[in-house]
């Protein structure tokens, strides 16, 4: 090595320690995670809430819902229900005592007693819904175990006995009703316990026009069939409607989730 390789090396050692100990430990500071508030693995940033989870359902025993979970029905009264008038047929009784059967912890539709709707709106929320078509099955198509769902100013979750009954695909259980029928048929037989889990996100508007349409997704007997599609409407907060269509399925275990945004206390 000649001389003047071996003065640039020691002009940078004696460089090197002219550089403070702060300077040389310092590091890059971590990036923002989404949101730009809290960077990535900032221990200051607030916990999850600890939630208890579910506990399963079975044919023979409606399941408990999260710790953080509004209930709807219980099994017990239609007490967190008023009637309400969804077909022009309805509209003559201006009642409001939901005439829907409670036993056996469950609520029946009596035909021609009118749909009922939820007390409570829900804006963005996780819906869970158990149903089971009626014993032994009579009709076909629509005329079999017909019942639907409704987010309030939004398309029908249809509920149907869809088991080796044929009808139009957009008709069926787990269809958005006229819509979109569902991605598969994962149906259960007339009388078994069905759940719907529904993950509802309300549009976004901006002086009154939908910047974002609502969307759904769908899980039936935990296989997704609908997928963030977005359906119309504009309402934002909504209640949860049951229809009556003369049929007399039953429902069991209802509870909502409001969704919060990451961070929220």
């Amino acid at each position: 090595m000649n001389k003047l390789a071996l003065a640039l090396i020691a002009s940078l050692l004696a460089a090197a320690h002219l550089v403070p100990a702060a300077e040389k430990a310092k590091t890059k500071e971590a990036p923002f995670t989404p949101g730009g508030v809290w960077r990535a693995h900032d221990t200051n940033r607030p916990r999850p809430v600890v939630v208890i989870p579910p506990a399963p359902s079975t044919q023979t025993q409606a399941g408990k819902p999260p710790s953080d979970a509004i209930v709807l029905f219980d099994g017990k009264d239609l007490s967190q229900w008023r009637r309400v008038a969804m077909r022009a047929k309805e509209k003559a009784d201006t009642s409001e005592a939901p005439g829907w059967k409670v036993e056996n912890g469950y609520m029946e539709i009596l035909p021609k007693a009118g749909a009922i709707q939820s007390k409570a709106k829900f804006a963005d929320c996780q819906i869970h819904i158990e149903w089971a078509a009626p014993v032994p099955a009579t009709g076909k198509g629509q005329g079999r175990g017909n019942s639907g769902i409704f987010i309030e100013g939004h398309p029908e979750i249809q509920v149907l006995d869809s088991y080796e009954n044929d009808t139009y695909p957009d008709g069926q259980a787990g269809g958005i009703y006229g819509l979109h029928p569902p991605l598969v048929n994962p149906t259960r037989p007339p009388g078994e316990w069905q759940a719907y889990d529904i993950i509802y996100l309300a549009p976004r508007l901006q002086d009154g026009k939908v910047m974002q349409p609502a969307r759904y997704t769908v899980f039936l007997n935990g296989v997704l069939i609908h997928h963030a599609v977005e359906v119309p409407g504009t309402r934002v907060e909504s209640a949860i409607n049951l229809q009556d269509h003369n049929n007399p399925v039953r429902y069991r275990n209802i509870w909502v989730r409001p969704l919060k945004g990451y961070d929220a206390k």
